[in-house]
C-alpha cells in the first residue's frame, strides 16, 4: 500500500510541475506573440489614431493583434470573438464599467490575453471565458456579479454569478489576479451548469468541460455568495495554487452538483465529474465557512490532491455541528469521493482542523483518519 500512495503522489506531484511549465510557457508564448503582432490603441478621447471604445478595437482587430488601451474609465461591454491580446497601459489601470450589462468582458475564442484592466459593474460574470487557452493576468475584478437571486425555501446558498468564470474553458490561466468585493462568488470554473432564472430574462444550460486550468497566485476576498474560489461541476485536473482567500463565505471549493446525475431529470444521464484537482501553497483564513472543501453534492470527486496550504480561523459547515472547520471532505448519497490526499497543510484555529464528515460516500482518503 505504501509503494502505491507514494507512485499516486509522484504522479501529482509531476502534475503540479507541468502546471508550473504550463504557466511559464504561456508567459513566453505571450511575449513572443505580443512582439510580432499587428498594434491598435484606444484612449478616452479616440485621439493619435487611436479609437474611443474598447469594442470598436477589439471589432477591427485581426487573429493575434494587441490593442493597447490608455487609463480612462471605458462604460461598455466587451465581446471578444477573435484570438488576440486586449491590455491596459499606464496607472492607474483603464476600467471597463458594464454599467449593469450581463459582463464586463466575454471572451468568446480562444488564446485570448485579458491582462491589466480593472473590470466592474457587470450584472452577471465580471469576466466570463468561454474559449481555451485563455489568460487573465494582473486585473482588479470587483464590483460584479450584482444580480443575486434569494434561495427557494430549503435551499442551501442564493444563486450568484462570479468575478471570473471559465465555463467550458479549458487550458486557461487565470493569474496575478485580484478579485474582491463582488456580490457573488470570486472565481470559478464550471463546465456544465443549469441557470433557469425566468423572472430575469435568463434560460441557458451548459454542458461541457473545464479541465486543465491552472489558478495561481490570486488575491480572492470580501465576496459575498457562496465561496472565494469554486472548481464547480466537470471541472478537472485543475491546479489552485498560491492563491490567497480571505473573508468569503467559504475559502476553496472542489465540487459536482446536481442537477446532472440527478434521477427523474432530463440531466440523469449526465453524471458530473470534478476529478484528479490540485490545491496547493493556498492561504486560506478568517472565511465565514470552511476553509477548503472536497465536496461532491451529485457525481464524483476523486483523487483530489490538498497540500501545502495553510488554513486558519475559518468558520463551520452545514454538516459540522457548529465547530469550525479547516479543511473538511464529504461525499453526498449517491456519489464517489475516493483516493483523496490532504499531506503537508498547516491548520490553526479550528475546531476540525481536518475531517471527514460523519456518514458520508468517502473513500480511501490518506491523511486523514477515517
Amino acid at each position: 500500500m505504501l509503494q502505491i500512495n507514494a507512485r499516486r503522489l509522484a504522479r501529482k506531484s509531476l502534475t503540479v510541475a507541468a502546471a508550473a511549465a504550463t504557466v511559464a510557457l504561456a508567459a513566453l508564448t505571450a511575449a513572443g506573440g505580443h512582439a510580432r503582432a499587428a498594434s491598435l490603441c484606444v484612449n478616452p478621447g479616440g485621439t493619435s489614431g487611436c479609437m474611443a471604445t474598447i469594442q470598436a478595437a477589439v471589432s477591427a482587430a485581426a487573429s493575434g493583434d494587441t490593442i493597447t488601451v490608455s487609463p480612462g474609465t471605458y462604460q461598455e461591454s466587451v465581446t471578444i470573438k477573435t484570438p488576440l491580446t486586449l491590455q491596459g497601459a499606464g496607472a492607474p489601470a483603464p476600467t471597463i464599467d458594464a454599467h449593469g450589462a450581463d459582463n464586463g468582458v466575454h471572451i468568446a475564442a480562444d488564446h485570448v490575453t485579458l491582462v491589466g484592466f480593472k473590470v466592474t459593474g457587470a450584472r452577471l460574470d465580471g469576466v466570463l471565458v468561454n474559449g481555451n487557452y485563455d489568460q487573465i493576468l494582473h486585473n482588479n475584478i470587483s464590483g460584479n456579479a450584482t444580480l443575486v437571486i434569494p434561495p427557494p425555501a430549503g435551499a442551501p446558498a442564493p444563486s450568484a454569478w462570479n468575478g471570473v468564470n471559465f465555463q467550458n474553458a479549458s487550458w486557461g490561466l487565470i493569474a496575478d489576479n485580484d478579485v474582491g468585493n463582488n456580490p457573488g462568488r470570486g472565481i470559478r470554473l464550471e463546465g456544465s451548469a443549469v441557470y433557469d432564472f425566468p423572472d430575469v430574462g435568463i434560460h441557458s444550460v451548459i454542458t461541457g468541460r473545464s479541465d486543465h486550468n491552472v489558478v495561481v497566485n490570486n488575491n480572492v476576498h470580501d465576496n459575498q455568495s457562496a465561496c472565494g474560489i469554486v472548481l464547480s461541476t466537470d471541472s478537472s485536473d485543475n491546479v489552485v495554487a498560491n492563491n490567497t482567500s480571505t473573508n468569503n463565505p467559504a475559502g476553496i471549493v472542489v465540487s459536482a452538483l446536481p442537477p446532472f446525475g440527478l434521477p427523474n431529470t432530463p440531466f440523469a444521464d449526465h453524471m458530473p465529474h470534478s476529478d484528479g484537482n490540485i490545491v496547493t501553497g493556498n492561504t486560506v483564513q478568517s472565511n465565514l465557512g470552511v476553509g477548503i472543501n472536497i465536496d461532491a453534492v451529485s457525481g464524483t470527486d476523486n483523487n483530489s490532491l490538498v497540500m501545502g496550504n495553510v488554513v486558519s480561523s475559518n468558520g463551520v459547515s452545514g454538516e459540522s455541528n457548529g465547530k469550525t472547520v479547516g479543511i473538511q471532505i464529504n461525499g453526498g448519497p449517491g456519489t464517489q469521493v475516493d483516493g483523496t490526499v490532504v499531506m503537508g497543510n498547516t491548520v490553526s484555529n479550528q475546531d476540525l482542523p481536518a475531517w471527514i464528515v460523519t456518514g458520508s460516500s468517502v473513500t480511501n482518503v490518506q491523511g486523514i483518519p477515517q
